[in-house]
């Protein structure tokens, strides 16, 4: 017999509220893999193979920013927000880890950006498509380093990216898998 209980609050049903699609068109910034390239990146896979740590994306706002000079602030702005979505997770690529994904929760204790860096080159509207190239070159003692370069559609580079991070593996005492580095 039930003593005491809290009840439910009240909510709509399931069935009225918005899908994942819904939540990711609503989303203020765009992802779409380059060629191709991120489509076997499955969130879902406690398991995924290694693969290099290189990858591109097209990456823009879907907030109208305004016009270049009276907005530029904006579009460096939003630009530098969207930047750091791909760059510590490329760093795991190699090391068989999705992040975000159920193999980062089972693997990492902690991921976390140490210092982040952006020069601006030329001109470029970030409410437009943006090819985001990143390279993770090395990762040693719990650090990632990472360096990514936006490109305009034309071709012309826009923005380049630096960034350093602390990525810890689950503790030895830990049950679940580790991060073999």
């Amino acid at each position: 017999q039930e003593l005491r209980a809290r009840p439910a609050p009240s909510a709509e049903s399931s069935e009225a509220l918005a899908a994942v699609a819904d939540f990711v068109a609503r989303n203020p910034v765009e992802v779409r893999p380059a060629c191709g390239q991120d489509e076997d990146l499955d969130v879902l896979n406690p398991s995924p193979e290694p693969r290099a740590p290189r990858r591109a994306v097209w990456m823009r706002t879907r907030l109208p920013l305004g016009p270049l000079g009276e907005a530029s602030n904006l579009h460096h702005s939003a630009a530098a927000f969207f930047s750091d979505l791909c760059l510590l997770p490329t760093a795991l690529l190699p090391h068989g880890i999705v992040f975000p994904g159920i193999s980062a929760m089972n693997k990492l204790a902690l991921i976390a950006s140490l210092d982040h860096a952006m020069w601006f080159h030329s001109p470029f509207r970030a409410d437009e498509w943006v090819l985001y190239d990143v390279d993770s070159p090395r990762m040693t003692g719990n650090r990632g380093l990472v360096f990514g370069k936006l490109y305009t559609q034309a071709g012309i580079l826009c923005a380049s990216v630096a960034q350093e991070g602390v990525i810890r593996a689950r503790s030895a005492g830990d049950t679940r898998s580790r991060l073999p580095i």
